[in-house]
């Protein structure tokens, strides 16, 4: 079961890092990629003279932005800017412009803290990636899937494997407590809540006083007089008059 756990855990890492677009596929707009973004129509296509930049301007600088990217440059075309989308921290905009004030366009974008992306439309280019992308995304969702699935089934499987060896192991102390032939029984109690558990565990003793040897006192903190060694269940310093093993189940199945 761990080595096909593993198994599981790498094949769904490798399908995240498998995809070179997964990087830039989250984040703000300043950095996430454009792709499925910016469409044919926000774009001047088969132009000589024209393109069109993709700006990430700080939502708080929109107002500077749409009064001022006329005239950052000559060769803008006028009213050319165009609200594209939108997240917490940045909005495009797309721009045309004369291709030869690119270059100086740029530069005096970035004083203005508007950040000109390092994009560039290709039709064929972007669906092609969508696609890649939607591909590896399938792909990815698949494996996640089936891992969920296979995990729930062996959860399940491997918790009444671990269980039953609980189960023997306080069986075997029992014995070792109460010596041959074996006359004890099992219980398995769940207090309600955890403000429960000392009055279960008075319950318990008060059932089971019977059991304790001359030497217990119920009244002291480690449950035996001063001076006198106590039996240690499974590493626990406390004496208890019966066999008690504590299960703790932080999962669900």
């Amino acid at each position: 079961m761990e080595s096909r756990t593993k198994e599981k855990i790498t094949t769904y890492q490798n399908c995240k890092t498998d995809n070179k677009f997964e990087k830039t596929k989250s984040g703000s707009l300043a950095s996430k990629r454009l792709n499925d973004i910016v469409k044919r129509e926000h774009v001047v296509l088969g132009s000589e003279y024209l393109t069109t930049l993709f700006v990430a301007v700080p939502r708080h600088l929109e107002k500077e932005w749409m009064a001022n990217y006329e005239s950052l440059t000559e060769l803008v075309v006028p009213q050319s800017s165009q609200k594209i989308a939108t997240d917490s921290e940045f909005t495009l905009y797309s721009v045309t412009l004369f291709k030869r004030v690119v270059e100086a366009f740029t530069e005096k974008a970035k004083l203005e803290k508007f950040i000109v992306r390092d994009f560039v439309y290709d039709p064929q280019t972007s669906d092609s990636q969508v696609q890649e992308v939607k591909q590896k995304d399938a792909q990815r969702n698949h494996v996640w899937a089936s891992s969920v699935r296979w995990a729930r089934r062996y959860l399940e499987e491997a918790f009444i494997y671990w269980f039953q060896l609980k189960v023997i192991f306080v069986i075997i102390e029992a014995t070792l407590n109460y010596g041959l032939p074996p006359r004890f029984q099992c219980f398995l109690v769940s207090p309600v809540s955890s403000k429960q558990l000392k009055k279960t565990r008075a319950s318990l003793l008060a059932v089971f006083d019977h059991l304790k040897s001359p030497n217990f006192d119920s009244h002291s903190s480690g449950g035996l007089e001063e001076g006198v060694d106590s039996v240690a269940f499974a590493g626990s310093a406390e004496y208890l008059p019966y066999t008690s093993l504590t299960i703790s189940v932080n999962f669900h199945l």
